[in-house]
Order: C-alpha cells, then structure tokens, then sequence
C-alpha cells in the first residue's frame, strides 16, 4: 500500500506506509477564539465525485477541486456548527483555476498529466476502452480529452451544469456517451470563487445522448 499527496490539502503532514496512521498538523485543528485556515474546503479535495480506472494502463483519473476554508470554534446564535466551509476560499498563491483532472500511473506512482481549468469538476470520470476520458464542469462544459496525453479532443456546453457519473453504452454497434444535467452538488462554490460562472436558477433536469464517431 501507498499514499501520495496531489497537493490539495494541509490537514495531514504524514501517513505511516506500514500502519496507514495519520500525522494531523496542529494547525489544522481549531482552536479557541483562533481561526484557522484549512485546505481543501468543505467541499472536498474530490468531493463525492468518482474517479475512473484503466486496468490496462493502470492509470487513475482524478477530478479534483481547488478550495479551502477558515475554520473557527462555534459562537453562541450559529446555526451551524463552527464555520465549516460556508464559504470558499482560494489556495494560497492561487493562479485562479480552482479544479482540474489528474491522471496518474499506480504503477510508477507519477503524475502523467494534469488540465487545470477554473471551472471545478461536477461529474465522476469516464475513461474508455478506446482512450479517451470524460468530465463535465461547473461551466456547463463536458469534455472528452485524450487518455493518455490530456489534451481536449472535444467540448460542448450544455444546457445546465452536469452532474452525476457519464456513461457510454453500445446499440447496433454505435458507442455512446450519456450524462445528465442539473443542479450539480458543488454549484455554489461559484459564488464565492468564480462569480462569472453563472448557470440557470432553475434546474434543467436532462440526460444528453452523443453518439461516438469511428
């Protein structure tokens, strides 16, 4: 078993390879009348979208976000408990892209590429037999990108922002690609990180079907 760090967060300084124990920083546990400044946000480093493997390749897809938070102690009249990522903040030294995908080979342990955009991720991945990997944005985008090289093959903007796990299924020998719009479950980072990105208030509840060509 290993661990490698993709650089999103402060919380943890170390794992123990043998034990899979974790060394917390110090400053990353709130404190009395003291705010701390936590990364990643609540919204996560990953959040609940999943990544994709390919078997043969033994490369992982990673979609990953780019936020943290300031976290204090609970005052008397909160409504929640301590300021737990209410709202979003930038990384230190950010350059203003706050999600991306990452693909690294298991094997070697090494980062093969990364697209870094400023509209996070609100789809898991898709990665095909044929090469090719599937994301969907907070800026309505969905992608298809080269597998191995990371560069964007192909990208459309759709009605309201995807969301969900994309699929690809087979009729009458035709591949296709699936994926569902709406209100994705990270949307409203955007408030508070990227305030141009604006989507439709009222979800446009939809599944997109695009056919593959040969």
């Amino acid at each position: 078993q290993f661990s490698f760090d993709l650089g999103l967060q402060n919380v943890i300084e170390s794992i123990d390879s043998q034990t899979g124990d974790k060394q917390i920083s110090s400053e990353a546990i709130p404190a009395k009348d003291k705010t701390r400044f936590v990364c990643p946000s609540s919204h996560g480093a990953r959040n609940w979208m999943p990544t994709a493997f390919n078997p043969t390749s033994n490369i992982l897809y990673i979609p990953f976000l780019e936020s943290c938070m300031k976290v204090r102690p609970a005052k008397p009249g909160d409504l929640i408990v301590g300021d737990m990522g209410q709202k979003a903040h930038p990384k230190p030294n950010s350059d203003g892209n706050f999600g991306g995908l990452r693909a690294i080979n298991l094997e070697t342990r090494e980062t093969l590429w990364t697209d870094r955009r400023r509209a996070i991720p609100t789809t898991g991945v898709l990665a095909t037999a044929g090469g090719l990997a599937f994301m969907g944005s907070l800026d309505r985008t969905f992608a298809a990108y080269h597998a191995d090289t990371g560069k964007a093959l192909w990208r459309t903007r759709l009605n309201d922002v995807p969301g969900g796990g994309p699929i690809s299924f087979m009729v009458k020998g035709k591949q296709y690609i699936a994926v569902t719009t709406g209100h994705a479950g990270a949307r409203n980072i955007d408030q508070f990180m990227a305030p141009e990105i604006l989507n439709p208030q009222a979800p446009q509840a939809t599944i997109l079907v695009f056919e593959l060509r040969d």
